[in-house]
């Protein structure tokens, strides 16, 4: 999934990441809703999908998904800060390439 969302990120595709979502939905036509949800009744699929189709209900849900868009945080922000974490921890506090043959386990 996130391969798929950055090469779509990387084609121009505007992407964001937030820690956590309550629900999963789609916003069609500004009419229709469809939430993705777990169906614990379910012993196969533990998918299911509501479809309602409301004007007032899409304009509130539209609200909501345009605050956390604000939250979040650029898809390719959080790309460059995992890579400079990484680089970092990967790097001595001397700025110096860890290696096995300079580890001190002793520090």
């Amino acid at each position: 999934m996130l391969g798929q969302i950055l090469r779509s990120a990387r084609e121009g595709e505007k992407a964001r990441v937030i820690d956590k979502l309550p629900l999963k939905m789609v916003i069609v036509d500004e009419l229709k809703v469809i939430f993705a949800m777990e169906d614990f009744h379910k012993t196969a699929s533990r998918q299911t999908s509501l479809v309602i189709e409301h004007h007032a209900l899409a304009a509130s849900l539209k609200i909501l998904f345009e605050t956390l868009w604000e939250r979040a945080r650029a898809y390719n922000e959080m790309i460059r800060q995992v890579q400079l974490a990484r680089k970092q921890s990967e790097t001595s506090s001397t700025g110096q390439p860890i290696s096995p043959a300079h580890r001190d386990l002793d520090d």
